[in-house]
């Protein structure tokens, strides 16, 4: 049984651990489940760099990350998980985790490093919903070099509902930004 299927149960209780280098040693273990903790609490400061660790080794499958994802939402001010979530936005493989960070970065759109990965989003990601989705955040917040990437899209973008968007923000906001 793995520690994913383990930290799911009700309640795990204490598990016999065997640690690799002494075999003949036991340690006592016990779980409690992450969405029991409260990343606020003093056991945060142990907890904060194993999920941002978690989001950045791509490890777990699609349900964990996802989890992950949700579990840190709320902290996602905190400049390191921030960092995980632009990480993971930028080089998830999955496109549902990517659609899933890019959205939790709507709020901090402003923000220049947030800002280089939408744009890139926009420019590079295979979905068209992520494509979609980073479009929507960039409006929120634009600027002249956001209103020159979306001119220079709504002319080449092949995707026509993209490419419709692009042209109605350029409009909008041509005449406000250049």
């Amino acid at each position: 049984m793995d520690l994913t299927t383990l930290m799911e149960q009700e309640r795990p209780g204490k598990i016999d651990v065997r640690i690799p280098s002494t075999e003949s040693e036991l340690a006592e273990v016990h779980l409690k489940r992450v969405s029991d903790i409260e990343l606020q609490s003093e056991g945060a400061s142990l907890i904060k760099p194993l999920l941002v660790q978690a989001l950045k080794d791509g490890s777990g499958d699609y349900a964990s990350r996802s989890k992950t994802i949700d579990f840190i939402r709320p902290y996602a001010d905190d400049p390191k998980i921030q960092e995980a979530i632009i990480h993971l936005a930028r080089n998830e493989k999955d496109p549902a985790i990517r659609l899933k960070a890019v959205t939790v970065l709507d709020k901090f759109a402003d923000s220049d490093a947030v800002k280089d990965v939408l744009l890139d989003r926009l420019l590079n990601d295979t979905s068209k919903g992520i494509r979609f989705k980073a479009l929507e955040i960039i409006e929120k917040n634009m600027d002249r070099r956001s209103i020159q990437v979306i001119e220079k899209m709504k002319d080449r973008e092949p995707d026509e509902s993209i490419r419709n968007k692009a042209q109605a923000i350029f409009d909008k906001y041509q005449r406000t930004i250049i």
